[in-house]
């Protein structure tokens, strides 16, 4: 992915069909316009997922909120294990909002990209490599950005370091107790069965698997952020790297995606589906007569709501 989008000739889509072959992301509907419903999935089985709506920037609950999360990072007291755990489910709902854009960003693409390399297969690329490029850039900083382990962003690993500091934050009795007061008694005891289990018998995750889950962001998204940082984030004096895929990009959002529905299974006991984001209304309808098919049922003449 260079500066012409890894050398995609610009009179032909054809080359840039061949060398994107980007993985297929699960099925996730779109929307339009906003606000964007995200459906939250419990892990029980034969249950109605809810879904909350996803929409402005979440406000910061308190002062105290805020100072909490930036001391989350020390051990704390009992008392304060509440506060904490606030904090940080506060910030993984804002991951989980950066990663809903991001698979909708990418079925939007790929529908995009598919309909002209069908309907204009030969056309000037000049418009799909304009795009293409200004896709996988935001694709790949929303993975570096969530990745990052300096101290200080509200990435997912520093989220994940929060816990680790205070793993009480992630108590199996805890996750419990909120899930049976939820009305829903079934949910709780597999909450329990599955967090004894994987915590081994103890309360609070033990720190192995929360390292390796710090780890696995680090190692297996190191491609995609070192490419980032020195290509996309900064002009590195040393020069490009070796050009990414489409596919390492959507492979590491998928990655990124799957270390954060863990982490909420922690916390919450459930899951993200993006397969069940849902865009009310047609969004193609800017493309229409040009682009995409005109449905028989759009057009009619004279139009019967006037003209303006």
């Amino acid at each position: 992915l260079g500066a012409d989008v890894a050398g995609v000739r610009r009179n032909s889509h054809r080359a840039h069909d061949q060398l994107a072959a980007p993985l297929r992301p699960q099925a996730v509907k779109l929307t339009h316009p906003a606000p964007v419903m995200l459906a939250v999935v419990s892990l029980c089985r034969d249950r109605v997922p809810s879904a909350r709506r996803a929409g402005s920037r979440p406000r910061e609950s308190s002062v105290g909120a805020r100072l909490a999360w930036h001391r989350c990072s020390m051990p704390a007291g009992p008392r304060q294990i509440p506060q904490l755990r606030a904090g940080v489910l506060e910030r993984l709902a804002g991951i989980e909002r950066e990663l809903m854009i991001a698979h909708l960003n990418r079925q939007l693409y790929q529908e995009m990209r598919d309909e002209i390399l069908k309907r204009h297969p030969i056309a000037d690329a000049t418009f799909l490599n304009s795009y293409a490029g200004m896709y996988w850039r935001s694709q790949a900083m929303l993975v570096r950005r969530l990745a990052d382990a300096t101290d200080g962003p509200d990435s997912l690993w520093n989220l994940i370091g929060r816990i680790r500091s205070n793993p009480a934050i992630a108590s199996r009795n805890t996750l419990v107790d909120e899930v049976r007061s939820r009305s829903l008694p079934e949910i709780a005891e597999d909450a329990y069965a599955d967090r004894s289990t994987e915590y081994g018998g103890a309360d609070v995750p033990p720190d192995r698997l929360l390292a390796e889950m710090q780890q696995s962001l680090t190692v297996e998204l190191q491609a995609v952020t070192t490419w980032v940082t020195r290509n996309v984030a900064h002009r590195d004096p040393r020069g490009p790297l070796q050009p990414l895929t489409y596919g390492e990009i959507d492979a590491a959002l998928d990655h990124v995606t799957q270390l954060t529905n863990e982490v909420s299974s922690m916390l919450r006991y459930q899951r993200t589906d993006y397969s069940l984001i849902t865009i009310q209304g047609d969004w193609q309808q800017c493309f229409r007569p040009a682009l995409f098919a005109v449905p028989a049922d759009v057009y009619a003449w004279p139009d019967p709501s006037g003209y303006s």
